[in-house]
């Protein structure tokens, strides 16, 4: 009868474990993703300035977010993926 109170309390503690890591490991890896969205956006504004227009174009094309994340997120990276889009064409129109 112990041993399956004891057994029974290591599984609860071993589920409050997982629970307290789980949403760390998940702020981790949208940091990262975040990051790597900023990094990827300081390339494209970099591109723009050496007017290398077909560089910014590709690069522009990787500010997307994965599933996972906010609506509201993914709609601000959209929007901004989109103005750079839309300086780049200025810019090549001499605008």
């Amino acid at each position: 009868k112990n041993m399956g109170l004891i057994f029974f309390c290591l599984a609860c503690l071993a589920a409050l474990i997982f629970l307290a890591v789980l949403p760390s490991t998940m702020g981790s890896d949208h940091r990262s993703k975040v990051k790597q969205l900023e990094k990827v956006e300081i390339e494209v504004q970099e591109a723009i300035q050496n007017k290398d227009y077909d560089l910014a174009l590709i690069k522009v094309n990787q500010l997307r977010l994965d599933d996972g994340f906010s609506p509201t997120q993914t709609e601000a990276w959209d929007a901004k993926r989109e103005d750079y889009i839309n300086t780049i064409n200025e810019l090549r129109r001499g605008k």
